[in-house]
């Protein structure tokens, strides 16, 4: 076997510890993780494609799932040690390889009584081992998985009283929820995978930590959401790494998840990443009913997410900052393997819960047959670990603060009036979404939230549910079988698929705002909840308050010192209280009023809006920037200290009709002049200027220089500019740009000291530019 490049093995993390203050998310730690089989466990053997993919250079990292071994292969502390074993053999593949090892309920119960101890005392054991292992290692190179995707499994009451009961409902009955899945189904339909214990079942880890009260913030575990909702209460808890699968089944697009993702873990000084699952919930592509996950014959793309988009994510989360990504299912998505060999194009076979022998043949067999997901694989590690490790920290320059309890977009799965369960988490989303899983009903204030991101990222929602089909999101041009798409399958879609199956059409053209998209005022957004921390929002040139939160108690205190500072606040009325009033030297008259224009007084633009209401104001020493056609304010800039308030009249700065209807696209009801707000500001804080079509872009700086990652997740060509000052800090003094994904100089001009570049992009293309 070839031995890898030197710059692909794990990488050391000498400054990186699991707790401490402020370490976690200031660090560049980044780990690619591939999927493996279990056989290269118990016993172990050479896994096929763990090999290949090392000796391709693929990953730094794999992850293992425990969860499917049988009873008796169930020795967890075994496995460890096992591990431990094969990290320090030269010739074992996983040598220098950072592990993940996905140890989630229902893998511990009764595994204590094999060694005459209690479920929880033996949960301890491994937990313990574990970090023995990385202190011996002197890295975090080995993380367990503590819960798995337990916001998509809620049976939620089917109404709650008030949102903060909603938030400890969540947080009591987190460790439960799949066991009363569980419970309810064994009770209808007893089996062999029904649990038999159900008066005493083994907790799972985050009910064990509940119940040990041991400090988890040292401890190197990992939970992963499926949604993005709930992920600034994963790090409340005390876990330190929290990812989000991205893709199977969720209407929360990659940008939009990864704002959520990064200022949670800004905010609680966590790490965070993507998991990447290769399917796309209604993207079932194929001639037959096959499996809708990533798959590849050699003959051409089968079905799932293509290889490009795929490639588009990797690049988008690594630039964005994650500190760990995972492609699930690497055995089969990265390996081409014969369709025939299959029956039928089941990949189950081939994939975790396979422990056979023909499943470890067929790997064996494919090993030697790279995909194209493999080869973007190998593209994207050796731009991510060997050529450009240095990717900078990314430039986001607003911070969205929005209320802790807000439950907003999370997994319609609930119970009925009756109680009775009515599909657990296979009731998809719906929209509009629904607030702490339909048991809260939505408020002016969500409708903001949800508003305001379909303003900002075009690809958002990637799909929905309504009653009975799967809908596409706005541009989603997702083509699939009649059973699967109900009233939205039509004869071109049937058309459509044959093309792409006789390779005459790209999928790709298929995935437009499919889980990404453009982005209005580039991915330049964190997500905070109002507790955050005064030291944190300092972080960001923009705050704004988005949806129900209040400007009110600590919060108004560490926002004050927070403007006096410098900053930037965008407020609305409704968002006020007295002190907050007072602070701001606000006279609200007390009346409402309704209008359907807005005019910008700075520039005399005059927008025809969705009718409106607002509050009338007059605020002592404001500047009004923008009015009705009446004349009455509807932004205020307030100078305070070192920095400026905007305060905005018109209700959460949307029409009264809050939410388009399905036959309108689901358009953003964010009025005009909160748009231009926005982008006013957003120019004000940019450090490079992104001229053309609304594309994704992320800004990255590092001690020399600006890099501006730029996706074209569309099937025309993109041609742009990119221009800046030298007023940036760092300062950009060379004044020289380089596209580091193609390796090649791009061309700079001068026009009184504003500098600039063009950059062409193919469909479906990425570029990195470098500008020193």
């Amino acid at each position: 076997m070839k031995t890898p490049p030197k710059e692909l093995t794990a990488i050391p993390q000498e400054n990186v510890v699991f707790g401490g203050a402020r370490k976690r998310f200031g660090s560049d730690f980044f780990v690619l993780l591939g999927d493996a089989p279990f056989e290269n466990l118990f016993p172990i053997k050479p896994e096929p494609t763990v090999e290949r993919s090392k000796e391709l250079g693929w990953f730094n990292g794999m992850r293992f799932i425990s969860r499917f071994f049988s009873k008796g292969k169930r020795d967890y502390v075994g496995i460890l040690k096992a591990m431990r074993g094969m990290a320090l053999d030269p010739n074992n593949p996983l040598h220098d390889f950072d592990v993940d090892f996905w140890f989630t309920q229902p893998c511990f119960a009764g595994i204590g009584k094999q060694e005459g101890i209690s479920d929880a005392d033996y949960i301890e054991r491994v937990m313990d081992l574990a970090g023995e292992i990385n202190r011996e290692m002197k890295r975090p190179c080995l993380a367990l998985h503590i819960a798995g995707e337990l916001d998509s499994s809620s049976l939620w009451p089917y109404r709650l009283n008030t949102r903060k009961e909603a938030a400890e409902y969540w947080k009591r009955w987190n460790g439960n929820l799949h066991r009363e899945v569980y419970a309810a189904r064994a009770a209808k339909n007893p089996g062999p995978n029904a649990w038999r214990n159900l008066e005493n079942p083994t907790p799972d880890l985050f009910a064990f930590y509940h119940l040990k009260q041991r400090d988890i913030k040292q401890d190197p575990l990992y939970a992963c959401c499926s949604r993005a909702w709930s992920v600034h209460q994963y790090y409340e808890w005390g876990i330190g790494t929290v990812e989000c699968e991205a893709n199977c089944m969720t209407p929360w697009n990659l940008q939009l998840q990864i704002a959520f993702l990064r200022g949670a873990a800004r905010q609680y000084d966590g790490y965070w990443g993507l998991d990447f699952s290769p399917h796309g919930g209604a993207l079932h592509l194929g001639q037959k009913d096959e499996e809708s996950w990533t798959f590849y014959t050699r003959e051409g793309y089968r079905a799932g997410i293509s290889a490009g988009a795929l490639l588009r994510q990797w690049v988008s989360a690594f630039m964005s900052g994650a500190h760990r990504l995972l492609e699930e299912s690497s055995y089969g998505t990265h390996f081409m393997y014969d369709f025939e060999d299959l029956q039928g194009g089941d990949i189950s076979g081939i994939g975790v819960d396979a422990a056979n022998e023909q499943g470890y043949a067929l790997r064996a067999q494919a090993a030697g047959n790279v995909s194209p997901v493999g080869k973007n694989a190998g593209i994207f590690a050796d731009f991510a670990l060997r050529r450009h490790r240095d990717r900078g920290r990314p430039y986001v320059p607003f911070g969205i603060i929005i209320e802790h309890d807000h439950g907003w977009n999370s997994l319609a799965a609930r119970r009925n009036e009756e109680g009775e369960d009515v599909g657990g988490a296979l009731v998809p989303d719906s929209w509009p979404p629904v607030i702490w899983g339909g048991s809260i009903a939505p408020e002016p204030g969500d409708h903001a939230i949800t508003n305001f991101f379909r303003a900002a990222f075009s690809a958002w929602p990637s799909f929905y549910w309504t009653p009975g089909k799967w809908s596409p999101g706005k541009g989603a041009k997702m083509l699939c079988q009649k059973k699967h798409y109900g009233a939205y399958w039509d004869k071109s879609n049937e058309e459509a698929v044959a093309a792409v199956l006789e390779g005459k059409l790209p999928i790709e053209n298929l995935e437009q705002d499919l889980f990404q998209g453009g982005s209005r005022w580039g991915d330049s957004f964190d997500v905070v909840i109002e507790n955050c921390p005064l030291d944190v929002l300092k972080d960001f040139k923009v705050l704004i308050l988005l949806g129900r939160v209040k400007l009110t108690g600590d919060l108004l205190g560490r926002i004050k010192q927070y403007v006096a500072e410098g900053g930037t606040l965008v407020v609305n009325v409704l968002q006020l209280d007295a002190d907050s009033e007072q602070w701001l030297g606000l006279k609200a008259a007390g009346r409402i009023n309704r209008a359907d224009t807005s005019k910008d007084l700075r520039s005399g633009t005059v927008f025809e809006e969705r009718p409106f209401s607002y509050t009338l104001c007059n605020a002592d020493g404001a500047e009004v920037e923008a009015e009705t056609n009446a004349g009455d304010g509807l932004i205020y800039r307030m100078p305070k200290g070192q920095g400026e308030v905007f305060l905005t009249t018109a209700h959460y700065l949307q029409a009264d009709d809050a939410l388009a209807t399905e036959e309108e696209g689901m358009e953003s009801r964010m009025l005009h002049i909160g748009i231009h707000l926005i982008e006013r500001l957003y120019q004000k804080v940019r450090i490079v200027a992104i001229e053309g079509p609304a594309i994704e872009s992320i800004v990255t700086r590092t001690e020399k220089s600006v890099k501006i990652t730029l996706i074209n997740n569309y099937q025309t060509p993109w041609s742009g500019g990119l221009s800046w000052k030298n007023d940036s800090s760092p300062p950009i003094v060379r004044h020289n740009a380089f596209d580091c994904w193609r390796d090649e100089s791009l061309p700079v001009t001068n026009h009184g000291g504003a500098y600039a570049t063009r950059v062409e992009i193919e469909p479906f293309g990425i570029r990195v530019v470098e500008v020193t």
